[in-house]
């Protein structure tokens, strides 16, 4: 008996018995093993064709893409070197550098000669403890700001005779005042 070990074109190139035993044994005709091949050569020219295509076009498009990429990152540098330099923080700083430090003699006698007479000015007949001095406002002026903070109908709340609160402005000279470290001049 003979067998076959040769592929189906060597086959039917050297004899043709060996061809017909080839049939015989695999039941495929060397005519359907060619198409077979053919077929499967054809599905192989195909994807090739269409990746040759596909990567055309992708090297079409990475160019924009890469154009996109380009213009997206110039951007959002632009951006953060405008945002860098007009920040709030900086401007804060410099208009804090800018304000002048509230000051006794400056500043906070003027409220204390228009809000708290006659009772804390002396010259003026007063008879509580007298803020027309550094020394004393500097010593107290934990204890006067929360007494000018308070409602008229709590207990200790300063000015003593008034029935409103003093404005919030004059209020914010005191605390203000305190905040610059209590200066002098």
């Amino acid at each position: 008996m003979i067998s076959i070990t040769k592929e189906s074109s060597q086959v039917e190139r050297d004899k043709p018995v060996y061809a017909f035993l080839y049939v015989a044994k695999t039941g495929v005709s060397i005519k359907e093993t060619q198409m077979y091949h053919l077929a499967k050569f054809d599905n192989y020219q195909k994807r090739k064709d269409s990746l040759i295509k596909n990567f055309s076009i992708l090297l079409k498009t990475k160019k924009t893409y890469r154009m996109k990429k380009i213009y997206v990152f110039a951007g959002v540098a632009v951006l953060a070197m405008s945002l860098t330099y007009c920040s709030s923080s900086k401007k804060a700083a410099k208009a804090a550098a800018a304000a002048p430090k509230t000051t006794y003699t400056a500043n906070v006698s003027t409220v204390i000669a228009a809000n708290c007479t006659p009772c804390h000015i002396p010259s003026q007949k007063g008879n509580k403890k007298p803020y027309d001095n550094y020394a004393n406002v500097k010593a107290d002026i934990d204890e006067m700001i929360r007494r000018i903070e308070l409602n008229p109908t709590d207990k200790g709340f300063m000015p003593f005779k008034k029935t409103e609160k003093l404005p919030a402005d004059v209020i914010a000279v005191f605390k203000k005042f305190k905040e610059d470290g209590a200066l002098e001049n």
